[in-house]
């Protein structure tokens, strides 16, 4: 992944291209996509937030096989539309609208996260009742993250590790 992101006073905007990969099955699949989004503080304590997910992406098997589909439906659009109450204690509480394009159901989300310490912060949530969990490291402008989840689609499991570094 590769980000930037502006504030822009009470609202922010961003955008993150990446690049992904992921096996299902004996198959692997490529893919690469784009990311925009915004966050506004509606009031102090209430952030919104929307995201386009997946902007021009392909998701492709690296290897032709019979019987493997050439495009998997990951690689849609998705559109996320989400709510974040702050509380001055150490903790958040989200919840989110998903719509993935190439599906006719609405998806939806609900997420908490809780400051153990300054430096240290621990994540919960379920999406369309997948479970998720992790934890992050940050210091100054860097951030270590990692994130458990539980897969919708073949409900494997997926391991996320990230890094962020703010200039």
């Amino acid at each position: 992944y590769l980000s930037y992101g502006v504030s822009l006073g009470v609202a922010s905007l961003g955008f993150t291209a990446k690049g992904l990969w992921e096996k299902l099955g004996n198959t692997n699949y490529v893919g690469g996509g784009l990311d925009v989004g915004t966050q506004v503080y509606v009031l102090p304590f209430l952030k919104i937030g929307f995201v386009v997910q997946d902007l021009g992406a392909g998701f492709y098997p690296v290897e032709e096989r019979l019987g493997v589909r050439q495009k998997y439906d990951m690689s849609y659009p998705t559109l996320r539309l989400g709510l974040a109450l702050i509380t001055n204690r150490n903790f958040s509480l989200a919840v989110s609208g998903i719509k993935h394009l190439e599906q006719k159901s609405f998806g939806y989300g609900i997420g908490a996260r809780y400051d153990i310490v300054k430096y240290v912060s621990i994540f919960v949530g379920m999406q369309d009742l997948a479970f998720s969990t992790g934890i992050a490291v940050h210091a100054s402008h860097f951030e270590m993250a990692y994130a458990f989840t539980i897969d919708n689609i073949n409900y494997g499991y997926n391991h996320i590790v990230s890094m962020q570094l703010l200039f």
